[in-house]
């Protein structure tokens, strides 16, 4: 009862959530009115730039090195995985070693699924970003997401935003209980499958927290995303991951463990 709970009121918290951010960003010119005055505060109408140029250095260090380096991750996944399944054919596997083997299936499922149904949406939502509008340089003007594209058949993908998605994308370390111990340490043949709190599914929601945010005020402060594209990006990245807890790829009880 306490899991199914919990499964709740995430469902509920994105409920709400959802409804709101769809009526202030895309219903209600509010939210879209805060979006633009935050971008002109990092817009220089003199010289035509933002804070961060979207060419040179800071997409190079900033922008590119970073998506590089993430890509990595769910390469040690897949690796993990792959090992799992050679250990469970050749020899079998413990009850612990199956538990922590199952947890990388689905934190490899989680990595890459956030990632891949957030740039889908990004292909099919076709919405421009600051650098596009004409308030900040561009050639369009400003339509919500419900609004037919001036700019069709071309294709611009802004929302929601992927580089936040990639940040936010590591919570689902969190949803299986924290990053699991490597399949090859000796210690889960003999039924130890801890791991310290800098490894916790606690740590990790403020790692993708931080991450997030940290790639996310790149892209602002270059103008490819408004602010809320970010918050959309939490909101799609937790939809997916509950989608695979409710298909049973991540495991209820992990996220009440």
């Amino acid at each position: 009862m306490v899991v199914k709970s919990m499964t709740q009121r995430i469902w509920l918290w994105l409920l709400v959530t959802g409804v709101l951010l769809l009526l202030l960003t895309e219903v209600f010119p509010w939210g879209h009115a805060v979006d633009m005055w935050f971008t002109q505060l990092l817009y220089d109408d003199a010289t035509g730039r933002f804070v961060l140029l979207h060419k040179g250095w800071a997409e190079k260090y900033l922008h590119n090195l970073p998506q590089n380096v993430l890509r990595i991750v769910p390469v040690y996944m897949l690796i993990q995985v792959a090992y799992g399944g050679y250990l469970k054919w050749k020899i079998g596997l413990s009850a612990v070693q199956h538990e922590v083997w199952r947890r990388w299936i689905g934190l490899l499922a989680g990595a890459v699924a956030t990632v891949v149904v957030v740039n889908l949406i990004k292909s099919q939502t076709n919405v421009a970003c600051p650098w596009d509008l004409k308030p900040f340089g561009g050639e369009w003007t400003y339509v919500d997401l419900f609004t037919a594209r001036p700019w069709a058949p071309k294709v611009i993908k802004c929302w929601p935003a992927g580089h936040g998605a990639a940040g936010f994308s590591i919570i689902a370390v969190a949803f299986v209980m924290g990053w699991p111990p490597a399949m090859w340490q000796k210690k889960l043949a003999a039924g130890d499958d801890r791991m310290p709190a800098w490894l916790g599914a606690k740590a990790f929601v403020w790692y993708a927290l931080f991450l997030s945010t940290a790639l996310g005020a790149v892209r602002i402060l270059q103008g490819g995303h408004f602010l809320s594209h970010h918050l959309w990006a939490l909101w799609w990245v937790l939809v997916v991951l509950m989608i695979l807890v409710e298909f049973g790829v991540i495991k209820k009880r992990w996220l009440n463990d």
